[in-house]
């Protein structure tokens, strides 16, 4: 797995998930606090978009 997370104009952010391997992975994110669980699927990306301040 790889990530990148990047804050918005607006206050929020944007998380970008990588997942290079063979089977899909199950995540937590943690911004400012805050958290989610997502899976991504094999040898694919996921984008996530929060509103609102991180």
């Amino acid at each position: 797995m790889s990530d990148v997370v990047c804050r918005t104009r607006d206050g929020g952010c944007v998380t970008v998930l990588g997942n290079g391997n063979g089977t899909h992975s199950r995540v937590r994110v943690t911004v400012g606090g805050r958290s989610f669980v997502t899976t991504v699927p094999a040898g694919s990306y996921a984008t996530h978009r929060r509103q609102g301040r991180a």
